[in-house]
């Protein structure tokens, strides 16, 4: 493994996550989590596929970054795709791999516990798709994190982005009502000063030669728990994005 002396992972955020890790798949609170998931795989594998005139999915390298107990590998994995997924905190890493044992069924998944700063140094140009899932919002630079990943990219490569808006309505719904009414995740789990919204995220993104394809709302029923796509960015979002060939 290599290593880098330059860290964005945000040590609270790591030992939070390391608590919920023992439960992740049975937690009825993750329902939330699986259900945006769920969501994003068909999305996900559709822009892929149109993006590489069909190409079978098991042919394309992709990198999951930020991984946790492996709800949207899975998915994926399901889906045909041959994944690669990282995550830091060695523990849920543990959680996805003893999961992925239950079923036989699945392709198989290469799971690694390290960072994207780590794992970019000697992984560069090497993957079809990078992809994360509300990761950005627990890191501590937004821009290298979106470097690492745009690293990792082929020079014709494909980058999806999910995260958390920083607006008044995305911090009464993740702050307000799921952690202190609703009680759904714990307290600190999410830190409004790291959300960021569309447009920014964008304007990071295409900085390091990407062109944003498409960018998608995503609203959350908090009541049951469900997830849907949206004409509004002002919740949540995922970016599409398609690197320009070099």
């Amino acid at each position: 493994m290599a290593s880098s002396s330059r860290t964005i992972v945000d040590q609270k955020d790591y030992d939070l996550f390391k608590n919920l890790s023992s439960n992740w798949w049975n937690n009825p609170d993750m329902k939330l989590l699986r259900s945006t998931c769920n969501l994003f795989v068909p999305y996900i594998c559709e822009k892929i596929q149109e993006s590489y005139e069909n190409k079978p999915l098991h042919s394309l390298r992709i990198l999951e970054v930020g991984c946790a107990g492996g709800f949207l590998t899975e998915g994926l994995a399901q889906a045909g795709c041959n994944v690669v997924a990282i995550d830091v905190n060695k523990e849920l890493i543990e959680i996805a791999k003893a999961h992925l044992d239950l079923d036989s069924s699945l392709p198989k998944i290469i799971y690694l516990t390290e960072s994207i700063e780590e794992h970019c140094i000697e992984n560069r140009q090497k993957y079809d798709v990078v992809l994360s899932n509300f990761v950005l919002e627990h890191v501590d630079e937004h821009d290298y994190f979106i470097k690492c990943c745009s690293d990792c990219l082929k020079p014709s490569g494909l980058l999806f982005i999910s995260t958390i808006a920083k607006t008044f309505w995305s911090w009464i719904c993740t702050i307000v009502l799921l952690e202190y009414i609703l009680g759904i995740v714990p307290l600190g789990a999410h830190d409004y000063y790291k959300y960021i919204n569309a447009s920014d995220a964008e304007c990071i993104i295409r900085s390091y030669g990407f062109a944003i394809k498409n960018t998608r709302g995503i609203f959350c029923n908090l009541l049951n728990k469900t997830s849907f796509f949206v004409p509004t960015n002002a919740f949540a979002y995922i970016i599409f994005a398609a690197r320009n060939a070099e």
